[in-house]
């Protein structure tokens, strides 16, 4: 295997959702007069970042659109039921929910997942923002059990409530059935992506890198972003090309409820040079 050679520069990608930011630095390799053919990472690889920046997008979604005291709803059907009925049924659920929601003054945000449990019975899981009260909102189910949650945002916002709805991806979890990765309303908010490709040296990212593997990067990350801690941390090395990438996970200081921690993971491969 021979290392790229050519010129590359180290691209810095940040996601602002709410009080959390996340942050990607990825190499983008170029020469002059050339455009260089893009080294694919291994299957296990993509699979790997599919499945990341599914949960991701999912994560923003909910950061950025939803906020304490929000719900996060299961409904249930009491027989089984087939796809289109419980599509149906659901839309039907929706039009009561958003007259509720119309009569105290608001227009909700939601999203959904249908999936099909190793049951073989369908649930639907919701995020839907507060404005009514959960008994109201659970009573409006009238196919089965509802149970409606507040949502809690920690240091890591409602991540682990996303990464579950999102869980179909795993391979412990490759008997349930997810008919869509999600959906929802019009009115959630997107947060769009902010790309530097200038001011984040090469050594830079490289020291930050050496950071993470020292599972040390928390001041790094606190002097690039002032007012917000660090709560993740992933370096991620293509020994072959020399490829580096990152990504750091902060949230607003205001939501530390204790001593700051980080959690730090470290990943290499090597693949075929380009």
């Amino acid at each position: 295997m021979r290392q790229y050679r050519g010129q590359w520069f180290m691209r810095r990608v940040q996601w602002h959702c709410g009080d959390f930011i996340e942050v990607d630095f990825y190499p983008v390799f170029q020469k002059p007069g050339v455009r260089r053919a893009k080294s694919k990472p291994t299957s296990a690889i993509q699979e790997r970042l599919n499945l990341r920046n599914s949960e991701r997008k999912l994560i923003r979604t909910v950061h950025a659109s939803f906020r304490d005291g929000d719900y996060a709803l299961s409904l249930t059907f009491r027989e089984k039921t087939e796809l289109e009925e419980a599509k149906k049924k659901f839309r039907a659920f929706m039009r009561q929910a958003r007259k509720a929601y119309r009569a105290a003054g608001m227009e909700p945000k939601y999203l959904y997942i249908i999936e099909r449990g190793k049951n073989g019975r369908i649930d639907i899981h919701v995020i839907i923002s507060g404005g009514i009260g959960r008994d109201a909102l659970e009573a409006l189910w009238k196919n089965g059990f509802a149970n409606a949650r507040r949502l809690q945002f920690t240091e890591k916002g409602v991540e682990a409530l996303t990464q579950y709805m999102t869980k179909q991806g795993r391979k412990k979890d490759r008997e349930r059935v997810t008919y869509r990765r999600w959906s929802g309303s019009k009115n959630l908010i997107h947060p769009q992506p902010e790309i530097t490709d200038a001011g984040t040296a090469v050594r830079e990212a490289e020291e930050l890198a050496e950071l993470i593997d020292r599972r040390d990067a928390e001041e790094k990350a606190q002097e690039m972003y002032p007012g917000f801690a660090l709560t993740e941390a992933e370096a991620m090395w293509n020994r072959a090309n020399r490829g580096l990438y990152i990504s750091l996970h902060l949230c607003r200081r205001e939501r530390w409820k204790c001593r700051p921690y980080a959690l730090y993971s470290v990943v290499n491969w090597e693949e075929d040079a380009m």
